[in-house]
């Protein structure tokens, strides 16, 4: 029995101080190896996409913006045109309204005139 437990102790004891012991650590860097290089390459990978993504919908967002502005910009200026139009619709009106009044004042001056003076003579 204690043969075979101290050969036992013996064989653990060469597994960790022999060769094995070389290859197991060799094995254990290439795992953290492999593991640092994994994380580093997710983590790039989801920074890139990540940025890819924000900066999608930041041109989108500017693109969005920007059709908003043209669209105000184009109503505004509809607005604008339509008020002016109505402006010098209105100022046309009034115009041709004065003239007539003058007009029709004009032509009720010049009546009364030619009615005053012969019934004088």
């Amino acid at each position: 029995m204690r043969s075979k437990m101290s050969g036992k102790k013996i064989k653990l004891s060469t597994v960790f101080e022999g060769s094995d012991f070389r290859k197991l650590k060799k094995w254990m860097m290439m795992v953290i190896v492999v593991a640092v290089l994994y994380v580093v390459i997710v983590v790039t990978v989801i920074a890139v996409l990540y940025l890819v993504v924000v900066i999608v919908i930041a041109v989108l967002y500017l693109v969005v913006v920007i059709v908003i502005a043209v669209l105000y910009l184009v109503m505004v200026m509809i607005v604008i045109a339509v008020l002016y139009v109505v402006m010098v619709i209105v100022i046309a009106v009034l115009y041709l309204v004065v003239v007539i009044v003058i007009a029709v004042l004009y032509l009720v001056i010049v009546v009364m005139v030619i009615q005053f003076f012969p019934t004088h003579h």
